[in-house]
């Protein structure tokens, strides 16, 4: 599912979210590996098109749940399951937003660590992708 920007008339994707069920394959055909680490998972989530230079895969505890928020492409319910899920998301705007409209700053400490952003409204977000 595609999360549309909903910055003031912007026509890109805020970020591009899938859901697998255990092992299947992803929409472009790669394998979700994820299941191997994480046995008791129901499934896989991946994050794609937002942060730059990065995406995220994580596992799936309650997969009919993670189907039915990215199906019906509601950010606020993906969010609620886990924040980690919609980071192109600002819970307190109620609206998602591309990584153009985002202020993104990269932190480091070893080596990359998390992005910290700002909404386009100005509300502050820790990102974590981990």
């Amino acid at each position: 599912m595609v999360f549309p920007c909903q910055h003031e008339d912007c026509r890109r994707a805020a970020a591009t979210v899938e859901v697998t069920r255990r092992g299947q394959l992803y929409i472009d055909a790669e394998q979700d590996v994820i299941y191997r680490v994480f046995p008791a998972a129901q499934g896989t989530i991946r994050i794609t098109g937002f942060l730059p230079y990065t995406g995220f895969s994580s596992r799936v505890p309650n997969l009919a749940a993670a189907i039915d928020a990215v199906s019906a492409g509601d950010a606020a319910a993906l969010h609620a399951l886990d924040q980690t899920w919609a980071p192109f998301y600002c819970h307190r705007c109620d609206r998602s937003f591309c990584g153009e409209h985002w202020d993104l700053k990269p932190a480091f400490s070893w080596g990359f660590d998390h992005y910290s952003g700002t909404c386009p409204i100005g509300h502050p977000h820790f990102i974590d992708h981990c």
